[in-house]
């Protein structure tokens, strides 16, 4: 799954600077921006949760 977030990532970012996104409209781009905040989100939580599991060990 964290492929695929980083494939949509990479598009989604691509066409920004390839400036395609510029002919999406406006709700449709600040649609895709609020997707990829929140897979960002989720993936940062779930990093976050993995490190302290690997810190914190068996103590």
């Amino acid at each position: 799954m964290e492929a695929v977030v980083a494939l949509d990532l990479f598009s989604f970012w691509q066409s920004v600077f390839d400036g395609s996104a510029s002919m999406c409209p406006p709700r449709r781009c600040a649609s895709l921006v609020r997707e990829q905040r929140g897979r960002i989100y989720i993936l940062r939580r779930c990093a976050t949760m993995l490190l302290c599991w690997y810190i914190h060990g068996d103590e």
